[in-house]
């Protein structure tokens, strides 16, 4: 199936599931996408998706990808409250935003059914390098880069560089 098929069938699933899609929505092969009844997905115009991008979406959350962002080849974003990445984001291969984490403690196994969820914010031309992980609850101020393999746990404030893991300034 050619990108162009392939684009406008899956914008029009997106759009019979309540998401709203701006114009020159570009989806890769072999996307996954879980979007739950009540969700609320908001994608703008020229928005790129590349291939094997897993986008979670459950019930109630909210997703929103800015117009001229693109999120590269193996990325996954799973949304169980709200992200919400801004305009001209570059998200490169293999980087996983979540919103959340298992509740664990010594008396209870881990669960698949309670979780702790924050919302997320990427802000206006966040470039996420290759194999980026950012945790719950974090804010990336706009035109920040954040290195490869970095793990983000703590906010990051605009036109700043951070890397490592715990991510940290490196100027």
């Amino acid at each position: 199936m050619n990108t162009i098929l392939r684009s406008v069938i899956i914008k029009k699933y997106l759009e019979g599931k309540g998401a709203k899609i701006g114009n020159n929505f570009i989806v890769g092969k072999n996307c996954l996408f879980r979007i739950q009844e009540g969700s609320s997905i908001t994608i703008g115009d020229n928005v790129i998706i590349g291939d094997f991008v897993m986008l979670n979406v459950r019930n109630e959350a909210s997703l929103i990808i800015g117009e001229c962002s693109h999120i590269n080849f193996g990325s996954r974003i799973s949304c169980f409250r709200c992200i919400n990445i801004g305009k001209n984001c570059l998200i490169a291969s293999y980087n996983n935003i979540l919103d959340h984490d298992h509740v664990f403690d010594l008396i209870n196994p881990p669960s698949t059914s309670k979780y702790e969820m924050e919302k997320i914010i990427l802000g206006n031309g966040v470039w996420l390098g290759t194999k980026v992980h950012i945790g719950k609850g974090v804010t990336i101020g706009d035109f920040s880069v954040i290195g490869a393999n970095a793990v983000v746990t703590k906010n990051v404030p605009a036109s700043s560089v951070y890397g490592g893991v715990p991510a940290k300034r490196i100027r």
